[in-house]
């Protein structure tokens, strides 16, 4: 593996903003568990909830089929099987909270709509709980924030708001960001272009001004520089897309504090 480059930051120009991918880049989403294992245990919550709820028996094969595909986008493109566009309608962000109704009213079960939101924030809750900081995660972001920088996370995610603030607020990131953009309000995925805009306005910065930094190349390197702003990349060992990375020509770096 090539050797990582350090001080990036500092050799960059006219930079004000920072922007942070979430999952993989600030913090590991599944922790030291698998995302099967996760999934297993999320599904199994949700089936015992809509029993104590409803009283009704659903199978882990219809969850599957009504909720699961849907929510990581059964059938979804990938960066090794299409040329990135700003403006693809298949990345649209899910409706967590409308394909749980719509999987109940299949399943001919009638909730109120308060309960159907409760429903959705148990079931993904049980999804994000796992997260894991890395090491570094806390150090950088404080460490930047104190040189002034405006710091933002732009993150995909189909959990609703309130959840992931939760946990911003319980690992601390909350602390060090001044804002944070996600697909399940914009309603947008990465790298479509409404996702980066939105947060080029909330950040009221010009894309020359702004350095995007995460973990995936089509979503936080190919995307932002399409919009004019700086990619660096995190080349952790397990983030990159089989091939993807070797195929990046940009800024990265292999840990966040070569940031600093």
């Amino acid at each position: 593996m090539v050797p990582c480059n350090t001080n990036i930051l500092a050799s960059l120009s006219g930079v004000s903003t920072i922007l942070f991918d979430l999952g993989g880049t600030l913090w590991s989403p599944f922790g030291t568990k698998t995302r099967d294992e996760v999934l297993e245990s999320a599904i199994a919550g949700l089936i015992k909830d809509l029993k104590d709820t409803t009283g009704r028996d659903v199978s882990r094969e219809d969850v599957e089929i009504g909720i699961v595909n849907l929510l990581f986008g059964l059938g979804r493109k990938n960066s090794g099987e299409y040329e990135p566009s700003l403006e693809d309608a298949a990345l649209q962000e899910v409706d967590l909270q409308g394909v749980i109704g719509q999987f109940l009213s299949s399943e001919r079960i009638c909730l109120s709509e308060k309960k159907v939101s409760d429903l959705t924030d148990r079931f993904a809750d049980s999804l994000s709980k796992y997260y894991l900081l890395y090491p570094e995660t806390l150090t950088v972001l404080s460490t930047l924030k104190r040189r002034g920088y405006n710091i933002g996370i732009v993150s995909n995610t189909a959990m609703p708001l309130n959840v992931i603030d939760r946990y911003l607020a319980a690992s601390g990131i909350i602390n060090y960001i001044d804002f944070r953009v996600l697909s399940s309000e914009v309603g947008w995925r990465k790298p479509h272009k409404r996702i980066y805009k939105e947060a080029l306005r909330v950040a009221h910065a010009e894309p020359r001004e702004v350095v995007f930094i995460g973990d995936r190349v089509l979503e936080d390197a190919v995307g932002p520089s399409l919009l004019g702003m700086r990619p660096i990349l995190v080349r952790r060992e397990f983030s990159c897309d089989e091939g993807s990375c070797d195929e990046y020509h940009g800024l990265y770096v292999c840990s966040l504090e070569e940031l600093i």
